[in-house]
């Protein structure tokens, strides 16, 4: 405080001009970034919850394309009798236009027959359970009891003529179809989406080892306690929430949008980079405080020449008579065309 009073008139003006300055303009700053910030988060974690619905949407349309088309087959006459003969030329048909690996008559008792020859009994299947109940649906990838291959399950309810359930039609397809299906939905360049289902086990994602081993960040955490993260997403997702979140993984930070399937117990996640989906925030933001940063040096310019010409040069006159004034010598002359205190 004292080396402040020694200083001159016109440099005390400029420090306190100059604080005055940053201080105006960097609350001014701090309070539009923090608001365009919070603007573009919101828009941003919008957006993707919107995209991540539309995936959930297209999934279970493109599902529900494919339940109709079981079901279309399994309401067939010949189908509905029952007899393996009678329908095997037709199933056979429908393998090849579909692309399905084989389709499957199953009677009530669980036994079944495929287009390609093979029999099992199916009755432990959950597909087969819910199908024998009247419902149409389509399982998570599994084992076949057939050949012991990954694969997913169509199924249907074979209905007789009087509407009761007389056995199920099921279609056998790739394990990826899932995987497929949302390859080609993502969040940015860099981004993928994955579906796990009710406990929490991957059953679709663009790395196919997820899916074969049935990949479970609740099993995993047992293990790498740094999976907390993407645990706690995972747990909102399998209590079929909707929402977003973020977790670290290798040094990096990942956003995931989350959103349930409906018809389904499944839910679906949009997963990318957080820097790519939020660079332009922090882009945006160097951006503005260089600009904020540059005004602030225009005004402390424009104060310190101010300064100079309306005050320190006028009172240097001054102190020049005043000098003059002191040695005796009155014949003075001030020449002023300002009328303020000086």
């Amino acid at each position: 405080m004292n080396l402040f009073k020694k200083l001159k008139i016109g440099t005390k003006i400029t420090i306190c001009l100059t604080v005055l300055i940053i201080a105006s303009f960097g609350s001014l700053g701090f309070y539009i970034t923090s608001q365009v910030n919070k603007a573009l988060e919101e828009n941003i974690n919008l957006f993707s919850l919107s995209n991540t619905r539309n995936a959930a949407d297209l999934v279970e349309k493109t599902l529900s394309v494919h339940i109709s088309n079981i079901e279309a087959i399994a309401a067939r006459q010949e189908v509905q009798t029952m007899s393996w003969d009678s329908m095997y030329t037709s199933l056979m048909s429908e393998v090849q236009r579909l692309g399905y690996l084989r389709l499957n008559l199953i009677d009530i008792n669980g036994d079944a027959i495929s287009t390609d020859g093979n029999s099992s009994n199916l009755s432990e299947r959950d597909y087969f359970k819910k199908a024998l109940a009247g419902n149409s649906n389509v399982s998570e990838p599994l084992l076949s009891k057939f050949d012991n291959k990954m694969v997913m399950v169509l199924a249907s309810p074979i209905k007789d003529s009087h509407g009761k359930v007389a056995g199920v039609l099921s279609a056998t397809i790739d394990y990826n179809t899932l995987s497929d299906m949302v390859s080609g939905i993502k969040l940015g360049e860099n981004g993928h989406t994955f579906i796990i289902n009710q406990v929490g086990t991957t059953i679709a994602h663009p790395n196919s080892d997820y899916v074969k081993n049935g990949y479970s960040s609740f099993e995993a955490l047992k293990e790498d306690k740094t999976l907390k993260d993407i645990t706690e997403i995972h747990k909102a997702m399998i209590s079929r929430e909707t929402g977003h979140g973020e977790y670290e993984s290798e040094g990096e930070v990942f956003f995931v949008s989350y959103a349930p399937i409906n018809r389904t117990e499944w839910s679906i996640g949009m997963v990318v980079p957080k820097e790519e989906l939020f660079g332009a925030i922090s882009s945006l933001e160097t951006k503005f405080w260089f600009i904020i940063m540059l005004f602030e040096l225009m005004f402390i310019l424009s104060s310190i020449i101010v300064t100079k010409y309306l005050i320190k040069k006028p009172i240097y006159k001054l102190v020049e008579v005043s000098e003059k004034l002191v040695l005796g010598d009155v014949d003075v002359n001030i020449n002023s065309d300002s009328e303020d205190e000086i």
